[in-house]
């Protein structure tokens, strides 16, 4: 009696390890592009820094963008340099805070990444361009396991895009 007692937790155990496995290294494939207006014309930038949060896991991150969304104006009274300081304590933050995936200056611009399923995603992205204070893009995305999901990087506004060709 023992030993079919043994066989059948045996035989549970074997069936029931290869099915967490499985569910331990699944991962849902994130494809991120970006995209840039100047003076009507599309663009789709490269060397971008990006990184992945769960956004359940970052809401200090997401304080940060609203705070630079709201002072995002060079021409405000206290100047570019409140602007500045804002851009520079957002990166750095994004920087040093553990991510679900990042590449720096991202080879080109469409990058897909594997990551790990979470309900829904916040990616940021610091560009490298010269003739701009700040090169900033985020973008929030619901994930579906099974499934492949895009998001945009737009650097520019949708203002700024609109007829750019």
């Amino acid at each position: 009696m023992n030993k079919a007692k043994l066989q059948n937790g045996f035989l549970l155990f074997s069936l029931c390890v290869p099915f967490q496995a499985v569910s331990q290294t699944a991962k849902v494939r994130l494809e991120i592009e970006t995209k840039q207006c100047i003076q009507g014309v599309l663009m789709h930038p490269t060397r971008a820094n990006v990184s992945v949060f769960d956004v359940s896991r970052v809401p200090e991150l997401l304080k940060m963008v609203q705070e630079f969304r709201e002072n995002s104006n060079p021409t405000d009274e206290e100047g570019p340099e409140k602007l500045l300081s804002i851009y520079s304590a957002l990166q750095k933050k994004v920087e040093a805070t553990p991510a679900l995936a990042r590449v720096k200056r991202m080879p080109t611009p469409k990058y897909a990444f594997d990551i790990r399923p979470v309900k829904q995603v916040v990616v940021f992205a610091f560009g490298e361009t010269e003739d701009e204070l700040t090169s900033f893009a985020e973008q929030e995305g619901n994930l579906i396991s099974n499934q492949t999901h895009r998001l945009v990087l737009n650097f520019s506004t949708e203002e700024e895009c609109n007829g750019a060709k």
